[in-house]
């Protein structure tokens, strides 16, 4: 539960900070800012959930001998790649809801739509997605790491 307050307030801290200096004057909300790493967290959570559950077939395959490659980080990625894809939408319908300047200053348009603005919704999309990546990236360390573990145990 610790884990997922951290990650909720710096993800806070994270999206207050990054979208405030990268959209200058055209602040972010706290309470979307709030919202967002709210979400995060609960991602976060969720998808620990799930990626366990998965890493643990994946290990107990490898232990018995069933599968000989890793076939988790292909796998995993389509996962991850569904999750963003949902969390920027839900991030942009945030932004829109609760930071007007902001969403004007994003092309003013509810789904990315509107070429005026394409480099600031790209901007937008990075930054969203960096907690998400972030997070994906220590997933995959730690199956990789406790993969070799299990190879080097048998």
């Amino acid at each position: 539960m610790g884990v997922l307050i951290v990650w909720g307030v710096l993800s806070f801290i994270y999206y207050k900070v990054a979208l405030d200096a990268i959209f200058n004057y055209y602040g972010i909300s706290i309470i979307a800012a709030l919202l967002l790493g709210c979400m995060v967290s609960l991602l976060i959570f969720f998808s620990g959930q799930f990626y366990a559950s998965k890493m643990g077939k994946h290990l107990a395959k490898i232990r018995l001998g069933l599968e000989k490659e890793s076939n988790f980080w292909a796998h995993s990625l389509g996962i991850w790649f569904m999750t963003s894809l949902l969390f920027s939408v839900v991030g942009k319908l945030i932004i829109f809801g609760f930071s007007k300047k902001l969403n004007r200053k994003l092309g003013d348009e509810l789904f990315f739509g509107g070429g005026r603005y394409f480099d600031e919704t790209i901007t937008f999309l990075i930054i969203i997605l960096i907690p998400l990546a972030i997070n994906y990236l220590l997933i995959i360390s730690t199956v990789k790491l406790q993969e070799k573990i299990v190879r080097d145990a048998d």
